[in-house]
């Protein structure tokens, strides 16, 4: 999965990976993958990364969070998510 993000004055953003069955409960909440950008806050950074299906998901499900606004000045701002299927060797 990836998403690029930036920032403005307090607070961060991020990306994170979740799971539902196929009655939209959510499972597997071990499993969440959190991905967080180094670029500096004022630049467009990507978010990328990795997660593998667990057992019993059905349905991969992107969020792009901010955490950490205090303010109106405080803005985050998100673009070109992306998720790709990879297959493993041997699957």
């Amino acid at each position: 999965v990836m998403a690029s993000r930036r920032l403005a004055g307090r607070g961060n953003a991020f990306l994170v990976v979740r799971w539902q069955t196929a009655g939209g409960k959510w499972t597997a909440e071990a499993g969440d993958v959190t991905v967080s950008c180094p670029t500096p806050r004022e630049e467009w950074g990507e978010l990328f990364g990795v997660a593998r299906v667990p057992e019993g998901a059905d349905t991969l499900v992107v969020l792009l969070l901010v955490q950490g606004q205090l303010s109106e000045k405080d803005a985050a701002w998100f673009d070109d998510a992306k998720v790709y299927c990879l297959d493993s060797p041997g699957e």
